[in-house]
């Protein structure tokens, strides 16, 4: 049973591969899925509560933080083995 659920949760993580977190939307491959819109650097979500400022700083941070299409690890629901 924990073989597949480890295999069914790498396949969560392959879908979600540069999923971040930036005002309040997930975002993913120029999509936010919190709410369905198109978003990039200069093209925040309008749901999301930031200014196009702080949208452009979060994203430019982001991008710092997770280069190459890495991902916050709790955005694909990593936990640690001890909290199991």
């Amino acid at each position: 049973m924990k073989e597949r659920e480890e295999s069914a949760g790498s396949a969560g993580n392959q879908w979600e591969k540069g999923t971040r977190f930036i005002g309040g939307c997930k975002v993913a491959n120029g999509i936010c899925h919190t709410h369905g819109y198109s978003v990039s650097k200069t093209v925040r979500c309008p749901k999301s509560p930031l200014t196009d400022e702080e949208w452009a700083a979060a994203w430019e941070l982001a991008e710092s933080a997770f280069p190459k299409g890495m991902s916050n690890p709790w955005v694909n629901g990593w936990w640690p083995e001890t909290m199991e």
